[in-house]
């Protein structure tokens, strides 16, 4: 044994080594040198609490919004849950999960979308756009993509005309939300958390192949609202809030909206889908690190429905 355990050790290091080569030099590969990624112009931010923001609410810009659902996902929503300490049985485990983009209107600011969805390769492939990555990781778990309408379809039968729509504001890069970046036009700006711009971004999607203008939300400049530790007013009207939630990746965003619907919260993929939410599961994660702070995020917007009950939650695939 004494002999043996320093070999089985070597091969192992130098096993990790290589997969670590490997990985860099994929990471490396596909990482842009274009476009340059720049820092979201943000106003000074007025430092206030949810109640003065909801009590004066009536004087504030309202936006509206339309959900569209942009695909559909086949797959065991286990999958998507963190703990496994419930009922494996339970209703809806296998219900498809719904894939959507948010079209929002600022009565001054415009039109601009959160997330995008499938892009319009999904309506003849499961595998859409997707990598080879994202092809092996979805094959070996089972699931099944589809779409029926394209985004850009979509926007036709709501006479929305994709020219004038001025960023796309991700919650996350996951290709499931950002995959139809690809069928929108290249002038579009698109803008997440700066943290959302990492190696496993880019491995498991093309998006950042696209010579478009890329920006970040520096939430180096945002203020506490509690029960959340990082908000943004992104347009200084309280209309349109960026609220940090990460945990589900390093950079996820969600989005509370003033709309003339009333306050809406895009939850994204802080919570999937209402079963976790009700059930107090948070979302998957990778690292323990990450897994805890997907914890404290869904806790959050948990505390902030309680304590707010009239505001809507748009689950990440459920509405």
């Amino acid at each position: 044994m004494a002999i043996t355990l320093p070999k089985i050790l070597k091969k192992i290091l130098i096993t990790c080594l290589a997969i670590a080569l490997i990985l860099l030099s994929v990471g490396i590969y596909f990482w842009p040198t274009n476009p340059q990624i720049s820092a979201f112009l943000l106003t000074k931010q007025t430092q206030l609490n949810w109640q003065q923001i909801f009590k004066t609410n009536t004087n504030q810009a309202k936006l509206t919004l339309r959900t569209l659902q942009v695909g559909q996902i086949q797959m065991d929503r286990n999958i998507l849950l963190q703990s496994h300490n419930f009922k494996d049985d339970w209703e809806g485990r296998y219900d498809s999960l719904d894939v959507f983009s948010h079209v929002i209107e600022h009565p001054t600011e415009g039109l601009f979308l959160v997330d995008v969805g499938f892009a319009k390769e999904f309506k003849t492939s499961t595998d859409g756009n997707y990598n080879w990555l994202m092809r092996t990781m979805a094959s070996s778990s089972g699931i099944k993509n589809d779409l029926d309408v394209s985004i850009n379809e979509q926007l036709d039968i709501n006479q929305i005309q994709s020219e004038k729509i001025k960023a796309v504001f991700m919650t996350h890069f996951h290709p499931d939300h950002s995959s139809a970046l690809s069928d929108l036009p290249e002038y579009i700006n698109v803008i997440a958390d700066q943290r959302e711009y990492n190696l496993l971004s880019n491995l498991i999607n093309n998006a950042f192949l696209q010579n478009r203008t890329w920006q970040y939300l520096d939430f180096e400049f945002s203020q506490t609202i509690a029960p959340f530790q990082q908000v943004i007013d992104v347009f200084s009207d309280q209309s349109f809030f960026a609220i940090s939630t990460v945990g589900h990746t390093a950079g996820h965003v969600s989005y509370l909206l003033n709309t003339t619907d009333g306050w809406i919260l895009l939850a994204g993929d802080a919570t999937h889908f209402s079963f976790g939410f009700e059930n107090n599961i948070a979302p998957a994660a990778i690292g323990k690190s990450l897994q805890k702070q997907a914890v404290e995020s869904l806790n959050a917007i948990k505390q902030f429905k309680q304590q707010y009950s009239f505001i809507k939650i748009i689950y990440g695939h459920e509405k």
